[in-house]
């Protein structure tokens, strides 16, 4: 997974790349961490464009980020999913509990 972290006005976007699977979460929280904090963002934008696969550790470091930033008033968009990603998150209906636009 390669992670490109790119700030503009109050909202911070997020490109994955690769694959984001159990191999991958410790490298997604350094990253994530000190975005989560910063008090000049409102919206984390999460770019799955180029996003190969994702397993359940993930979408559970997905659900985990949504929460935290719920809790801080922040928001969590998802952007760019390809039909293979969406169809899982659509199996799972986490379309329930992202905002995910196309």
């Amino acid at each position: 997974m390669k992670i490109i972290k790119t700030q503009r006005n109050k909202i911070y976007t997020i490109k994955i790349i690769g694959e984001f699977t159990l191999y991958d979460i410790h490298d997604f929280e350094n990253e994530i961490k000190p975005i989560v904090n910063k008090k000049d963002i409102n919206t984390i934008i999460m770019d799955f464009r180029e996003l190969i696969t994702i397993d359940s550790t993930g979408i559970g470091q997905l659900i985990s980020l949504q929460r935290k930033l719920k809790e801080i008033g922040k928001e969590l968009v998802l952007i760019n999913m390809n039909e293979k990603v969406e169809k899982l998150f659509t199996l799972l209906k986490l379309q329930e509990v992202f905002n995910i636009n196309k």
